[in-house]
């Protein structure tokens, strides 16, 4: 380095203060040289303070220090299963997709969601009822008074016998698996030749779901603005009355999936087609089969109700892959031993690498011995506190301390002092053991 002082005075005075810094400054800029480099700094400038340069020149090393140790780490926790099992769920799961439906009546979609409840007359309606042709997205929805298999069944042969309706009997019927497709509903669709296609998650009727929203989007609309013509004890509940209106309106909209209203769809009978937004399972390795995976868990399935914080994002049994299916513009979708009933996409897959159970169980054990070190250091240092209080009060304390603990508990409240050490001794060699295992 380079004293750009103007005398020898100044000089002395700038190396005599900076003689420390200077040789710190010095021993981290050398590990970052290599043999024959250098490089001045001027004393007197503030960005070239011995400090500063400190700070300069060792912010980068610590970084790299901590992204090696980060990866070690990282490397370590991705054989443990506890690890996996709790790691982040992907941001894009490509699902298989309807374009391959083409014909009108091949396949329809039914969901049923709850509402602000509508006194209309005798009837109060909870919920709102959604037929959707998928390849047309044509909607008819209706509004029930409670989710019963035999009003569901009455509603939906009331709209099949409609003959203004474009709404036939479909050849496949999908649907959740509630209750209120089970019983009458389902025996009127098995009578008319229709099967019944039940799915495991909401993903399987999203069509349907999605239906809802836009729904409910223009529905509460109506409420806010009626809102603000009643009093501030009254809300507005409104939503039957609209539900045809808002019918008519999206069958004459024009969508976004083949530019045409789907009543314009319907007399011509076009074919429905959609362009994805990323190639369809390119670049994706191909996971063969008896691989070892865990798949991603749908919202409260593991355990029932709602999501809570803790509960785990993949499933904490590691199952293996039965058979995979192919089809083009489609993704790949795998199938599961163990009886699963739905397969699942690439993205809702994690393979299982190979675990270190070993280190659990010594994590575990180490767990368990700083438990109960705690716990007898905290039992130890209590009896010691109260035998120094009571030596120190006298004799007549110490005799209520014998009878509270019994005879002879004076000679062995003597040695914890002794058993304290000893236990510190014993347990931090315990702990050197288990951390050189691990």
């Amino acid at each position: 380095m380079f004293n750009g002082g103007n005398s020898y005075q100044d000089v002395i005075k700038i190396a005599g203060h900076y003689t420390d810094d200077v040789k710190n400054a010095s021993m981290i800029i050398n590990s970052y040289l290599r043999k024959g480099e250098f490089i001045v700094f001027d004393l007197i400038r503030p960005e070239d303070d011995p400090l500063a340069i400190c700070l300069r020149f060792n912010t980068p090393l610590n970084l790299q220090k901590e992204i090696k140790a980060r990866q070690k780490c990282k490397k370590k926790l991705n054989k443990q299963a506890l690890h996996q099992i709790h790691k982040l769920q992907p941001k894009f799961i490509q699902y298989a997709s309807f374009s391959s439906i083409q014909t009108l009546n091949k396949a329809h979609q039914s969901d049923i969601t709850p509402m602000s409840h509508d006194k209309v007359g005798n009837h109060i309606y909870k919920y709102r009822e959604v037929i959707k042709i998928i390849a047309t997205r044509y909607r008819c929805s209706f509004a029930l008074t409670d989710k019963s298999s035999a009003q569901m069944a009455k509603a939906i042969q009331k709209i099949y016998n409609d003959l203004n309706d474009p709404l036939n009997l479909p050849k496949d019927f999908i649907v959740d698996r509630g209750t209120k497709y089970m019983g009458e509903c389902r025996d009127l669709l098995l009578s008319y030749g229709v099967r019944i296609q039940y799915t495991n998650s909401k993903h399987g009727i999203a069509i349907a779901k999605s239906d809802h929203q836009e729904f409910e989007k223009h529905a509460y609309f109506w409420q806010d603005a009626e809102d603000f013509h009643l009093s501030l004890t009254d809300r507005s509940r409104t939503w039957f009355k609209g539900l045809c209106i808002n019918d008519n309106i999206f069958n004459n909209t024009p969508t976004l999936l083949i530019g045409m209203s789907p009543n314009e769809t319907v007399k011509k009978a076009l074919k429905g087609k959609v362009e994805h937004r990323r190639p369809v399972c390119y670049n994706k390795p191909l996971l063969p089969s008896y691989t070892e995976v865990w798949h991603l868990l749908e919202p409260g399935e593991l355990e029932g109700g709602r999501k809570r914080a803790t509960d785990c994002n993949w499933s904490p049994e590691v199952f293996t892959i039965d058979s995979y299916l192919i089809k083009e513009n489609q993704p790949i979708l795998y199938k599961l031993y163990n009886d699963l009933r739905c397969s699942f996409a690439f993205e809702a897959l994690w393979k299982a690498l190979d675990l270190d159970y070993m280190s659990e169980k010594r994590a575990c054990r180490l767990d368990h011995w700083i438990w109960r070190y705690l716990r007898l250091k905290w039992i130890c240092s209590k009896a010691l506190l109260k035998f120094i209080v009571y030596k120190k009060f006298g004799k007549l304390l110490l005799d209520h301390l014998v009878q509270d603990h019994g005879k002879g508990s004076y000679n062995h409240l003597d040695y914890l002092p002794q058993l304290a050490q000893h236990l510190d001794l014993i347990l931090s060699n315990i702990f050197a053991i288990f951390f050189s295992m691990s």
